[in-house]
């Protein structure tokens, strides 16, 4: 089967999405609609996709790592962003003096650089009977004490929605906070550019995680139990086996 991914798509306009993919379907073309079962969970069902013989509409999510573990290195390249050199650029700028303001000398390039997405917006804070629940700063703060038993010369590197909160809860002698925050896309590229994760809630932590490629750790206790969005996640399937948990 052939993915299409549509012209006005959004990924297209932050990604380098090769144009072998098609923009449009084909005039005229047989379509059916199909929907998983669950946010989180990987539906098996889409590994008989190719025997309806028509094409097929995704709805929904698909955010389990199952749906491509075997073409994971082709889709990291079809995920290289639109403003690669001018992203690398910044981000670059960004890391050395960040690191030197924390007392850290990145030209000796043994830095290990940990990225840390905090998401707390009012998405998450007035949704918790949903099931959406934010880390706390013990969690942030166990997760760093996790990376320094492994690694030396660590600076942590600091994304989010609220940089405020981020300021008063997520502190350490070597952090910095991303001075990007009115871009999305780089921060998600700043976070691609570390080389592990620290990961909150949500799907952009997520993708931050896979695309930095490193060691990533997250937050065990999401989502809430006994919720809608509880019942509808398995950790097995959304998240990778080679991640760690971490509960407060």
């Amino acid at each position: 089967m052939t993915p299409v991914l549509q012209s006005n798509d959004i990924l297209r306009k932050i990604f380098q999405i090769p144009e072998s993919v098609p923009r449009e379907m084909p005039a005229g073309a047989a379509m059916a609609k199909f929907h998983e079962k669950q946010y989180a969970f990987y539906d098996n069902r889409t590994e008989g996709l190719h025997a309806l013989r028509k094409s097929v509409q995704l709805k929904t999510y698909f955010q389990s790592w199952k749906y491509f573990k075997d073409v994971g290195d082709e889709l990291r390249r079809h995920f290289r962003f639109r403003k690669e050199l001018e992203f690398r650029n910044k981000i670059d700028d960004f890391l050395t003096t960040g690191a030197s303001s924390v007392g850290v000398d990145a030209a000796k390039g043994d830095v290990v650089y940990v990225g840390v997405h905090v998401r707390h917006g009012k998405s998450m804070t007035l949704n918790s009977d949903k099931g959406y629940n934010v880390a706390p700063p013990g969690y942030f703060a166990k997760a760093m004490a996790y990376f320094e038993t492994r690694y030396n010369n660590i600076v942590f590197v600091v994304v989010s929605d609220d940089l405020a909160w981020c300021k008063d809860n997520v502190q350490h002698p070597r952090v910095i906070y991303s001075s990007f925050a009115k871009d999305g896309a780089l921060d998600l590229a700043l976070l691609a550019s570390c080389n592990h994760t620290i990961m909150s809630v949500g799907t952009y932590s997520w993708w931050g995680a896979w695309l930095a490629r490193g060691d990533a750790v997250y937050y065990k206790d999401w989502p809430l139990k006994n919720t809608k969005i509880f019942y509808e996640t398995n950790h097995e399937d959304y998240f990778l086996p080679t991640w760690v948990g971490i509960s407060v």
